[in-house]
């Protein structure tokens, strides 16, 4: 039930986007991803670039959206320095081919814990 990370009001000092007149992307630092940490503990999840999933594009159970088939595509989420806070709600998915390729969209590099 959370429209952000964080929770369901916008706070604007938690996230690097257009809402607070970005104009780049911005150094990750420890202090940046500590505003915005979600309850269960992941942090970064909104703003500076979107990131690409290995979600392919699938609807959602019981969806009645359609969608055109793209099986080379993959899901982004997050928003970036750019995206207004409409955008970077949790529940917003966009999708690219694969070769897309654009200075607001990146990726994490995460590995399961020993």
């Amino acid at each position: 039930n959370r429209l952000y990370p964080w929770g369901t009001d916008w706070d604007s000092t938690k996230t690097v986007s257009g809402e607070n007149n970005n104009s780049s992307i911005v150094a990750v630092t420890s202090e940046l991803l500590t505003n915005d940490r979600s309850p269960y503990g992941i942090i970064g999840m909104c703003g500076n670039v979107f990131e690409w999933t290995a979600s392919p594009v699938t609807l959602y159970p019981n969806s009645t959206a359609k969608i055109d088939p793209c099986n080379e595509c993959r899901i982004i989420r997050g928003g970036s320095y750019k995206s207004k806070k409409e955008v970077l709600q949790n529940t917003n998915r966009f999708w690219q081919p694969n070769d897309f390729r654009d200075n607001r969209v990146g990726f994490r590099l995460a590995a399961d814990l020993p």
